[in-house]
């Protein structure tokens, strides 16, 4: 939900989360994700948390420039210029991650924010596995199906390299207005697919933008591009001056299309009735270390 402070101008958003007690310790990695997020411009950093005997609260900036899912029905695929630039946005973003030992899980358009000015903010932190260093693994069939890698699919040991295969699969659809795989099968039909098929890449491609998905959408996660290889030195990305980009100093080339009411309108007052339900939650513990404000929105 979008809000305000009564002393702040400024929008937030707030992720609201009921406490369970199986979940409590997802609860305490998104914080710990969202508090370390912002170090790193291309993630969105929570601002706050805060918590209820019910309810743990989240407050993340209001990114105003919409997501990619929102960007890809409207221009169904991009050029591959401004695929470029958005996608070596994310790789600085999913690089910070993984240096430190945090493997996102859900990466696809949803989760992938713009700023108003056309800048990317990587999203949603509340399905991250932590403390993956160094060759080490982690398990769980977690995520969005159709971005989920063949090994996490098949329920096996996985690292980092699932990360860069849901990557892969979010370039292949900026690039093609597509998914790598049918999605309209059932189920199993459509494992089977990604775990067995190769992808089915369009005759408009160039053979660097071939090469470059065809290398993130290995089904050996020991040779998938971002693991194996220096991704930020493959020729997909000719011509990006990275420290530049890490900078922010280059001009996004898309610039989302954001109404001046949406920035402009007040917030009404609302009462959120489910906080004073007392059925909403059996689970009223509360979380040690989970309340933080950022030194950016006390400031």
């Amino acid at each position: 939900m979008l809000a305000t402070l009564k002393n702040k101008s400024a929008r937030v958003a707030v992720k609201v989360i009921k406490k369970r007690p199986m979940k409590e310790h997802r609860i305490v990695e998104e914080r710990n994700v969202l508090k370390m997020a912002g170090e790193c411009p291309f993630l969105c950093p929570g601002l706050a948390a805060f918590q209820t005997p019910a309810h743990a609260f989240f407050v993340m900036p209001h990114v105003s420039g919409g997501n990619l899912s929102d960007i890809l029905k409207k221009e169904h695929c991009l050029d591959r210029h401004k695929v470029k630039f958005m996608s070596a946005e994310m790789v600085c973003g999913i690089q910070f991650l993984h240096r430190h030992g945090i493997i996102h899980r859900d990466l696809k358009p949803d989760n992938i924010l713009f700023e108003r000015n056309g800048h990317v903010k990587i999203a949603d932190f509340g399905v991250v596995a932590t403390n993956i260093f160094a060759g080490e693994t982690t398990t769980g069939v977690i995520g969005s199906r159709i971005y989920m890698a063949p090994e996490v699919i098949l329920n096996q040991a996985y690292g980092p390299a699932a990360d860069w295969w849901s990557f892969g699969s979010v370039n292949y659809e900026m690039l093609s207005g597509r998914h790598p795989f049918f999605t309209g099968q059932e189920k199993e039909l459509y494992n089977d697919c990604v775990t067995t098929m190769e992808p089915r890449y369009p005759r408009s491609f160039a053979a660097v933008t071939h090469d470059f998905l065809s290398k993130l959408l290995t089904k050996d996660p020991k040779v998938r591009l971002g693991v194996n290889g220096d991704i930020r030195g493959h020729p997909f990305y000719s011509g990006i001056d990275w420290k530049n980009l890490e900078a922010k100093k280059i001009p996004p080339p898309y610039q989302p299309r954001v109404s001046y009411g949406d920035l402009t309108s007040e917030c009404r007052e609302e009462s959120l009735s489910f906080l004073n339900d007392s059925n909403t939650s059996e689970y009223t513990e509360n979380i040690p270390g989970l309340s933080f404000t950022s030194h950016k929105w006390r400031d």
